[in-house]
């Protein structure tokens, strides 16, 4: 949430080995009416450090719950999948300030599309569902050691192309430091971790 701020994310295939990285910047940060909003501008790299994309999204600051663009809180080949299309709806997660183990907290729901060169609309809806707050854990990686909450979710991605509907789901576990943000991210055939905060 601060002006200036780095954070980095890297990311690792299922061998354990690092295959990309995610740079978030703070670019900048205003209070509205009691609620702090940063800007932040992203760039996602490969395994060899050539950039696959690059975007702005923000995070809020509520008094009651820390908001994050659903794309802060996915992973690099979630993020590669999805840059070409254009959000609409409400793609914030919510992180309850008060949040305790057992608690079950808000899904997240939006749209999004796509439009090639050939005027071929793509819709793809995406539900991050059952967020549930398993245990609180202590997570250690390259940028310090946070004590987080351990949140699991189920993804689902839906394509509809035409007539054609191609759904795919993923199972998702996160740890999230209260003041911090989430420091690690898993599913079944990734993981990423916060690794620099300069």
């Amino acid at each position: 949430m601060q002006a200036g701020k780095t954070v980095t994310m890297t990311h690792y295939n299922r061998k354990g080995e690092p295959n990309g990285k995610v740079v978030y910047k703070i670019t900048g940060a205003e209070n509205n009416q009691g609620a702090l909003t940063s800007t932040v501008s992203s760039e996602v790299f490969d395994s060899k450090g050539g950039i696959l994309s690059s975007g702005t999204s923000n995070v809020q600051c509520t008094g009651n719950a820390y908001r994050a663009d659903v794309h802060l809180v996915m992973s690099q080949q979630q993020v590669k999948q999805l840059r070409n299309f254009n959000a609409t709806g409400d793609f914030y997660v919510d992180y309850p300030v008060n949040m305790k183990v057992g608690d079950v907290l808000k899904d997240a729901q939006y749209t999004l599309q796509s439009t090639n060169s050939e005027g071929i609309v793509t819709e793809m809806n995406v539900a991050i569902e059952e967020r549930t707050v398993l245990a609180e854990e202590q997570v250690t990686t390259a940028a310090g050691t946070w004590n987080c909450f351990k949140i699991k979710a189920h993804i689902t991605f839906k394509a509809q192309v035409g007539g054609l509907s191609i759904p795919l789901s993923v199972d998702n576990m996160e740890w999230f430091a209260p003041g911090v943000g989430v420091v690690r991210n898993e599913a079944k055939s990734y993981r990423s971790e916060l690794t620099s905060v300069e």
